[in-house]
């Protein structure tokens, strides 16, 4: 039986250090029908070069570049390209199993899914860990996929561990700089009737210390705490049995976003007008969710909004305050970064 063409997207930019550990184990693949589209998001180092040498040994890969204008802007001329009948996201520093798209792609035709989902590798500086928790090895409603995409924890809204239909993912990415996944992925899910799971990790997620997730600035934390809003929204205007929670559950994830956007931006912004700003910004999107969910929400979540709500200076003081208590924690794990 033939294989079916799996489109591998790939947004590169200034990655000549890690684009050959990346196409390698994409290119190696057991499932070979790949066509595999990189896009050069104006690279100033060597990046190109590098590009257009493994596209002259492999006809599979295909290069474009373009000047540059973000991750999600690559990802979609990128979309453009392909012609594969399911479509999979990797990031240049990042790496994938040699089985990934022969398993993934096995569980999809066998259960027709319009999803696979597998676990992935957090790959820090000498250690590596297995991304938990996942749902059980199984197939699921899009309803589960739904709430579970919301919530965040067994499905994240990540697609780089997942293979779709390239229908699902037809409308590509918003026009965003930071979090584009964690925007779009509620919207894709949306598209799912079925889909199916493959605990086994076979993603590696590299970790850099200077990565979207894992570098501060105000303008990462809002731009987060705002794509939770809009992800509320979207839940909200679906009808219940699309996803199976209430308005309050919904409302609850907005608050808990609201309590650590401003909590890591009191203690990561050294600007404290900046920090009030963006306070009296979370405030006022979210004050409508707390009255809606507050008696759903975990306590020390509730006494944190109030005392936003009564006192945000002394919020701000006290959030600050509090960092001492975990800097050792955090300065120890940050060491353990690219």
């Amino acid at each position: 039986m033939d294989q079916p063409l799996v489109s591998v997207v790939i947004p590169a930019y200034n990655c000549s250090k890690t684009i050959q550990r990346c196409l390698d184990s994409v290119l190696s693949q057991n499932h070979s029908a790949l066509q595999v589209v990189v896009v050069d998001d104006g690279s100033t180092d060597d990046t190109l070069e590098r590009l257009q040498a493994y596209a002259a040994r492999d006809s599979r890969l295909t290069v474009v570049h373009q000047e540059n204008q973000g991750v999600s802007a690559a990802r979609n001329r990128a979309l453009e390209q392909c012609r594969g009948k399911y479509v999979q996201f990797v990031d240049s520093d990042d790496s994938i199993e040699p089985d990934m798209y022969e398993k993934l792609m096995g569980a999809l035709l066998e259960s027709d899914a319009d999803m696979a989902m597998c676990g992935y590798y957090l790959d820090f500086k000498g250690m590596r860990k297995f991304k938990q928790p996942i749902p059980d090895a199984g197939v699921y409603a899009g309803s589960d996929l739904m709430r579970e995409g919301y919530l965040d924890r067994k499905v994240q809204s990540i697609s780089c561990d997942k293979v779709f239909r390239r229908e699902v993912a037809g409308d590509g990415y918003p026009s965003q700089r930071y979090f584009e996944d964690h925007a779009t992925m509620l919207h894709w899910f949306a598209k799912v009737g079925k889909w199916v799971v493959v605990p086994e990790p076979m993603y590696h997620y590299r970790m850099r210390r200077s990565g979207v997730t894992n570098g501060f600035s105000v303008e990462k934390r809002m731009a987060k705490f705002r794509a939770d809003l809009d992800r509320a929204r979207f839940m909200a205007s679906l009808p219940a049995d699309r996803h199976g929670m209430t308005e309050a559950e919904i409302g609850a994830q907005v608050v808990g976003s609201a309590v650590s956007t401003a909590k890591a931006i009191a203690r990561g912004c050294t600007d404290a007008d900046a920090t009030d700003r963006a306070i009296a910004e979370i405030l006022g999107c979210t004050s409508d969710y707390f009255n809606l969910c507050r008696g759903i929400l975990p306590a020390k979540t509730a006494r944190r909004y109030e005392l936003m709500m009564k006192n945000p200076v002394w919020f701000r003081r006290k959030m600050k305050l509090e960092r001492m208590f975990v800097f050792a924690g955090n300065r120890k794990e940050k060491l353990l970064y690219d």
